[in-house]
């Protein structure tokens, strides 16, 4: 339907929207079909024109892996997402925290144990089982967080999106209910890709953060700024410096340098000589706004 058509209007502001870049599903493979990714001209936001109907074939039951034991997850996972709760304990000390887009659940673990009642909104299933039977958390399965905010009246403390909102079909309604959930000095906290990121305009449809079709927007950081504002919300920071967005700087040339190998021992050195490389380019990636991701700590006033 898009063939040939290099202009679309903006399913956010209606403005006008010209094509970016097209490409394929290089992250995992799933098919060879291409997607069509939009920038508009007027609010910036990025957006694939044609996303799949089948959606969720895209994910498949590996994306997000269950933990079996909570001494596996505080053992394995808990060390490599502990930056997480840092950050969030520098903007709020206690109260009721939800997360969305929970995954295997490691950061509600993290949220729990420093002494926050902990809600959760995952699309999988066992994921959510093993939260509410094992974790002992109160987490809701859905693909679909709007609707399960549209119907709930709780007000809360901290509301975490952690690499989640890009993924949704309408990240503005997701923000605005967000914002309108947070109780008085509320905080949001939003981790996305930076699609003004130096690497991504070096490696275009191979940049692995677009992530095409999963990552059906990308949200510049004045579009968030934007709609902050909108929303009612003080910005206490945007930063594509804190230790995760620094991390995803390296990861962008692991996965690229490991796409070249040929068997498992090749991808292996490639994935270790990008993270080399990413450590090498930090002076030039390190700088702020640079970076391939930032997090957003937004503030609901008292």
């Amino acid at each position: 339907m898009l063939k040939g058509r290099a202009q679309v209007s903006c399913p956010y502001c209606g403005g006008k929207a010209v094509r970016s870049l097209s490409g394929s599903d290089i992250n995992r493979g799933v098919t060879d079909v291409v997607f069509h990714q939009f920038r508009c001209t007027k609010c910036r936001l990025r957006f694939i024109a044609n996303p799949p109907d089948n959606l969720p074939e895209y994910y498949g039951s590996e994306y997000n892996y269950p933990w079996t034991t909570l001494e596996n997850l505080d053992r394995i996972g808990a060390p490599l997402e502990r930056y997480k709760i840092d950050l969030v304990l520098a903007a709020k000390k206690s109260g009721k925290l939800l997360e969305i887009g929970a995954s295997d659940g490691v950061f509600c673990r993290l949220a729990q144990q420093a002494g926050f009642d902990v809600h959760a909104i995952e699309m999988n299933q066992a994921c959510v089982n093993f939260m509410n039977d094992t974790m002992g958390i109160r987490a809701v399965q859905s693909d679909d967080p709007v609707a399960v905010l549209e119907v709930s009246d709780e007000r809360y403390d901290a509301i975490c999106l952690w690499h989640t909102i890009e993924h949704l079909p309408e990240p503005w309604r997701m923000f605005e209910l967000a914002a309108s959930s947070l109780a008085p000095d509320g905080v949001l906290v939003i981790a996305t890709p930076n699609p003004d990121a130096w690497q991504a305009r070096l490696l275009r449809a191979r940049w692995p953060h677009h992530d095409l079709p999963r990552h059906l927007y990308l949200l510049p950081i004045a579009w968030i700024r934007d709609l902050a504002r909108k929303s009612g919300l003080a910005v206490d920071d945007i930063t594509t410096r804190d230790e995760g967005s620094l991390f995803w700087n390296k990861f962008t040339w692991a996965t690229t340098l490991r796409s070249w190998g040929k068997d498992a021992r090749g991808k292996t050195k490639l994935w270790n000589a990008g993270l080399s490389l990413g450590r090498m380019l930090n002076p030039l990636e390190g700088r702020e706004g640079a970076g391939a991701a930032y997090t957003a700590i937004l503030r609901r006033p008292h």
